[in-house]
């Protein structure tokens, strides 16, 4: 992926690194650039875990992997599916899980998201 002035970018870069794992993982992935913190951090919405995104990055870039932040969104359907997903599920051993934004975001932590106009998901509760 060539610079603005037609330079190669280093392998390392944070955009060269989005694509990558935008490739790999089927999803649109953005390398989005703090002026206050100079960090960068890839971000994306439902898709791959945190954890599945920061293995493909250290496998393409070592050294650039510990510079980088991560950041998963979830989409606003993801969010009421792992809610109902969450309401509905008991072992049958006691109350049901309390459902709030917390309870939703780890019930998808290490859980790929797919799109909820999947018709399965790849977590079950």
């Amino acid at each position: 992926m060539p610079d603005r002035d037609g330079t190669p970018t280093p392998a390392g870069h944070p955009h060269v690194l989005a694509a990558l794992v935008a490739r790999e993982a089927g999803a649109e992935v953005e390398a989005v650039h703090d002026p206050d913190t100079g960090r960068w951090t890839l971000e994306w919405t439902d898709g791959e875990t945190v954890e599945g995104v920061e293995r493909a990055v250290r496998a393409a870039g070592p050294e650039a992997a510990r510079r980088l932040r991560y950041r998963r969104r979830l989409s606003e359907g993801t969010v009421a599916l792992g809610a109902v997903r969450l309401a509905t599920s008991t072992d049958g051993s006691g109350p049901r899980p309390e459902v709030n934004a917390a309870a939703v975001e780890a019930f998808w932590r290490d859980c790929r998201a797919r799109s909820p106009n999947a018709r399965r998901c790849s977590c079950t509760a």
